[in-house]
């Protein structure tokens, strides 16, 4: 049985494609989809939580990774690593 998931894209207000990706999935495998295989470039602070900085190998597509418990959240874009930063700090978990 697949772990469950939510993928949502989404455009900004300057045509820029954002996805945010949640899952509880074995986190190896599923980042390694979402993020393009990417690796780690080193993390960020948003509102206080550590997110890491993940980059496509072909270094197009930015990931920002945040990790709690068995929880992924990951927010995909094109923007660059400043852009997922901004929207990042847009979104509010419902604690």
């Amino acid at each position: 049985v697949p772990a469950p998931t939510l993928e949502l894209g989404f455009l900004s207000t300057d045509g820029q494609h954002f996805a945010l990706n949640q899952t509880v999935a074995p986190h190896a495998v599923y980042l390694d989809r979402v993020t393009r295989q990417g690796t780690e470039w080193g993390t960020v602070t948003v509102n206080g939580q550590t997110w890491q900085h993940w980059v496509s190998a072909d270094e197009r597509t930015h990931s920002l990774v945040f990790r709690e418990g068995t929880l992924t959240r990951v927010l995909v874009s094109d923007a660059g690593k400043d852009r997922l930063v901004e929207i990042a700090g847009m979104l509010v978990s419902a604690g």
